[in-house]
């Protein structure tokens, strides 16, 4: 099995999941 082929679906939901805390941060950071 090739992993290094696309990002999976997993991967893509990390990134998102990563991108909202970063903006949830500088959110917090304005406050």
């Amino acid at each position: 099995m090739d992993h290094e082929q696309k990002p999976s679906k997993q991967h893509k939901q990390f990134k998102q999941l990563w991108e909202h805390n970063q903006k949830e941060r500088e959110r917090e950071r304005e406050h």
